[in-house]
């Protein structure tokens, strides 16, 4: 059994602007979204955290023909896997 308070110590000494970055900014490699979606607004504050060359935009709403553009996109520009070999374009 584990105590209710037991992952406390993990947050003890964070503020809330460290975790953001620690535990949301810092792991997001790349964000993509359509600029129409509903949720545009709250995928923009943490494009807005990015490096412009990780964030992949496309016209049109939350839906497949979207993100399937995006997903063309990001594969342009960032390889799969820690590796990015010669001659790849790695994200910056």
């Amino acid at each position: 059994m584990v105590a209710v308070g037991a992952h406390l110590g993990y947050y003890a000494n964070r503020t809330i602007v460290v975790r953001l970055h620690e535990d949301v900014i810092g792991p997001a490699r790349a964000k993509g979204y359509g600029t129409d979606d509903a949720f545009a607004g709250a995928n923009a504050l943490l494009a807005d955290a990015l490096p412009q060359g990780r964030v992949f935009k496309q016209k049109g709403g939350h839906d497949w023909p979207v993100w399937k553009r995006l997903w063309s996109d990001f594969l342009e520009r960032a390889p799969l896997g820690g590796d990015a070999g010669a001659g790849s374009r790695a994200l910056p």
